[in-house]
């Protein structure tokens, strides 16, 4: 009995990762269902359901265990990810994609947080100071829906190789960043403005804020700014932010990380 239940938990997990459960009737994907006519499809449904009633227990082993797959998937995502933002060349960035350099910090941020104003200032000029230093940008807007215009103007910048030029504009702007504010500031640093308008309607421009809003939750980011450099997660802006970060930056060089 033993086994018979270890099997059906694993046919279930495998199952319910695959298909959709509806009351009663088990979908099966096109490819499976090719494999037996109607009248054997419904016989193993039928076999199926009248397990999980005499056997609800094995709906939850099986749950459990679809939970633990997805939870290792994600944390195969996660590494993944790291180590494409530390190793990987991005338009997404201070320098455009020019170099993956030696030392990477990533920063998930939006254009109207008022801290990852104040980081920006700090992290402009350690881009300056430390030449082997660079910042991956993953644009996070949360705080309004002038805050994800900005990011849609902002990625579909990097078409025309002007992100950090754009990045560097709205940042430094005082006040709040509104669809004006962008235009203008996309105006100033040369942009196409006829291009950039039809690229932030882009499928992809789309994709890559679903996907940071994905991506921030793997690290349990949940707020504006969040840094990720080294092998530590950085939720807000620590009050000795530049000298944390320079710490970080020294370690690295020295010892290297796990995704480095």
């Amino acid at each position: 009995m033993k086994h018979t239940r270890i099997l059906a938990v694993t046919a279930l997990t495998g199952a319910l990762a695959g298909v959709t459960f509806f009351g009663t009737t088990l979908q099966s994907s096109a490819q499976e269902a090719a494999s037996f006519n109607a009248k054997q499809t419904e016989a193993i449904q039928g076999i199926v359901k009248d397990y999980l009633v005499k056997n609800p227990e094995v709906m939850r082993e099986a749950l459990t265990e679809l939970k633990k797959l997805e939870a290792k998937k994600a944390e195969q995502e996660k590494n993944k990810t790291l180590t494409s933002f530390y190793k990987g060349e991005t338009p997404l960035s201070s320098n455009n994609g020019s170099g993956s350099g030696k030392v990477t910090l990533v920063e998930f941020f939006d254009y109207n947080c008022g801290p990852c104003r104040q980081a920006y200032q700090t992290l402009s000029k350690l881009v300056k100071q430390e030449k082997d230093f660079r910042i991956v940008f993953v644009d996070f807007p949360i705080l309004s829906q002038e805050s994800v215009i900005a990011s849609q103007a902002a990625i579909a910048a990097s078409k025309q190789g002007k992100y950090f030029a754009l990045h560097s504009e709205l940042m430094s702007h005082p006040g709040m960043v509104t669809e004006d504010v962008i235009f203008k500031a996309a105006a100033k640093v040369g942009l196409d403005m006829d291009k950039l308008k039809k690229d932030m309607k882009s499928p992809e421009v789309e994709e890559t804020i679903t996907r940071n809003r994905r991506l921030a939750s793997y690290w349990g980011l949940q707020g504006t700014p969040g840094f990720l450099i080294g092998d530590e997660v950085m939720p807000g802006m620590d009050p000795d932010f530049e000298k944390v970060i320079l710490d970080e930056i020294v370690k690295i060089r020295k010892e290297g990380c796990k995704a480095c």
